[in-house]
């Protein structure tokens, strides 16, 4: 997918009921009395409160808490630490 296909569309709208709806893969959604079909390539969680940015998810979970994508995020860290680290640290860490 280019950066051309991509959207943003308000949570409100029919359309966005794949985000939350779905999983990633098939999706679809209703309006105007019509079955729309689709699929879910990718879900990304946001952080952004007070106009700054802080945090993006990758999910494949319908979950679109702030504890969850905190608590994934922290997750996401402390993997990346642990490949980053050598044998002996990464036992101490496990």
């Amino acid at each position: 997918m280019d950066d051309a296909d991509q959207k943003v569309y308000d949570w409100r709208a029919p359309v966005a009921s794949m985000y939350y709806d779905y999983e990633k893969g098939a999706a679809s959604y209703q309006a105007l009395d019509k079955i729309y079909d689709g699929t879910i390539l990718e879900k990304k969680q946001f952080d952004i409160s007070n106009g700054k940015f802080h945090n993006a998810v990758d999910t494949d979970e319908r979950v679109n808490d702030t504890d969850f994508a905190e608590r994934t995020w922290k997750e996401q860290r402390y993997e990346d630490e642990i490949r980053r680290c050598d044998h002996s640290k990464k036992n101490r860490m496990i």
